[in-house]
């Protein structure tokens, strides 16, 4: 969906959509052309300077903005300070775009734990669970698979992103100790975790 912003006889569209991941750069699509031109009859070149300009470039990059900047203002015809401001102005309305969409996404994710009692985890005796563990995101996707053998972790365990993508795996292995060394008499076991 395509963002349209005037700057004075100007328009600038952002076709497609900028990445809310690697902060380091603003990487966009940028299609420049003049909407309300006051004074037709000094154009050098009229047939260049109706055509729209599309660039792609990363606003962080200060070669890549100035040289479109300069390429803006010869083809269109059209003073190079309102470019620079335009430009200015875009990057930091994307910034704030940009920084709200990664807060909505947070405060999305961030939800609180609930403690299940008894009845609603279906264990009215006090045996030791097998079987698999699965927790689940708020939205109903599983977030994460555990195998239990007779209440201790054993065997694999996945970890999944929102989409339903793995995240991480891994297996945990119970290893069995012998109680007759001292350092070991209170150590019922020792789980290790391979990933």
């Amino acid at each position: 969906m395509p963002l349209l912003t005037k700057r004075r006889e100007l328009g600038f569209t952002i076709l497609g959509g900028i990445r809310l991941d690697g902060l380091d750069r603003m990487r966009v699509t940028l299609k420049v052309e003049v909407l309300n031109r006051k004074f037709n009859h000094y154009l050098d070149h009229p047939d260049i300077a109706g055509l729209a300009i599309r660039q792609n470039l990363d606003l962080y990059n200060h070669h890549q903005e100035e040289k479109l900047s300069r390429l803006i203002a010869d083809r269109l015809e059209v003073g190079s300070s309102p470019v620079v401001q335009a430009l200015g102005e875009i990057t930091d309305q994307l910034e704030g775009y940009r920084l709200q969409q990664i807060e909505a996404r947070k405060q999305e994710q961030v939800k609180p734990l609930k403690v299940l009692t008894e009845a609603e985890q279906g264990q009215k005796d006090n045996k030791p669970f097998s079987g698999i563990a699965v927790i689940k995101f708020d939205n109903g996707k599983v977030s994460n698979s555990i195998h239990f053998k007779n209440g201790i972790p054993d065997g694999k365990w996945t970890a999944y992103g929102y989409q339903g993508e793995i995240v991480q795996e891994g297996k945990y292995t119970p290893i069995p100790i012998d109680n007759s060394n001292e350092l070991f008499e209170n150590i019922k076991r020792i789980s290790v975790l391979f990933f």
